[in-house]
């Protein structure tokens, strides 16, 4: 395990963005940058495989192209009624009719 800076992560991130073509957030920047700093200290083989699995990213261009827009809810059960048996079974009610 190793430790990376929020430098090193932008960079990162940033080193992705322009390679890939896509943001990356900020866990998978700190991957990177741990991938990136472990190659530079040669702690990786020049015979290994490594594999990095970037999961989370990609809302830029979520944002340009969809346009996404906050919804609102059809029903919301408050926190206080999550142990109220009768409100769970009356919000679930109101969900299977309509």
């Amino acid at each position: 395990m190793c430790t990376v800076t929020n430098a090193e992560l932008r960079a990162a991130a940033a080193l992705f963005l322009e390679t890939e073509g896509c943001d990356i957030y900020a866990e998978a920047g700190a991957a990177l940058a741990a991938l990136i700093r472990a190659a530079g200290e040669n702690k990786i083989g020049a015979d290994e495989t490594v594999m990095l699995n970037v999961t989370g990213g990609g809302y830029a261009n979520i944002k340009r192209d969809l346009s996404p827009r906050p919804i609102t809810p059809d029903y919301i059960l408050p926190l206080s009624d999550m142990d109220d048996e009768a409100a769970v079974d009356g919000l679930c009610e109101r969900i299977l009719k309509s």
